[in-house]
């Protein structure tokens, strides 16, 4: 699990080059990083399927922004898991 600072949550609904529709979630998080001095800034993209078999939503990420949060992510660097720290 990576320890970082939880500091916006961003809905995004779009269409993908298929015509597909795409929604969810998108994390934007701040990190210490050995090769940079201060922050780091990236974000994570979470669709609206992953949210739900991860058993999150917008309305239990929005209190956590501000706060560190662990990210647990698969090998492929996809969200599997966030919980406050």
């Amino acid at each position: 699990m990576a320890k970082v600072n939880l500091i916006g949550v961003q809905p995004v609904e779009f269409t993908d080059n298929n015509g597909k529709e795409i929604s969810g979630l998108k994390l934007h998080i701040s990190y210490q990083d050995d090769s940079t001095y201060g922050y780091v800034a990236d974000s994570k993209f979470v669709t609206t399927d992953a949210c739900k078999k991860l058993s999150i939503s917008e309305d239990d990420l929005v209190p956590l922004i501000g706060q560190v949060v662990d990210l647990e992510l698969n090998p492929k660097g996809k969200l599997v898991g966030i919980k406050p720290a």
